[in-house]
């Protein structure tokens, strides 16, 4: 398994506003006081490693199609593909789940996703 570094050193709290509101929102949720800025960053360097694992593969495999399955936020346009993008220049779809609760507290538009996968309660 190959592992890049390029990046990691500048591995800042750059998740745009969107993001930065999730994660504040997430973390209003901890009975313990948590860093938001620590816990930002490892949110992005997260994203950044799925995102070099994903060019990876597609560069070994050119033609593929690949599906990633990968929690909400990470999966999120603002995650993972906001990563991709920011490499390579891989084409990118997103399809997320969502109900009627919403899977992430709001109405999901195309600045989350391309598609939405209806899921009844």
């Amino acid at each position: 398994m190959l592992f890049r570094s390029e990046g990691v050193e500048s591995v800042t709290c750059d998740a745009g506003t969107r993001y930065r509101e999730q994660i504040q929102r997430v973390l209003a949720g901890h009975k313990n006081h948590m860093d938001f800025l620590r816990f930002c960053e490892a949110q992005m360097l997260w994203d950044a490693a799925m995102a070099w694992r994903l060019i990876d593969f597609l560069e070994a495999n050119p033609g593929y199609t690949v599906v990633v399955l990968a929690g909400g936020f990470h999966s999120w346009k603002h995650g993972i593909p906001k990563r991709v993008g920011k490499i390579a220049d891989h084409p990118l779809r997103v399809i997320l789940p969502s109900g009627e609760t919403g899977s992430f507290g709001f109405d999901l538009t195309q600045e989350e996703a391309d598609y939405v996968w209806w899921i009844d309660a």
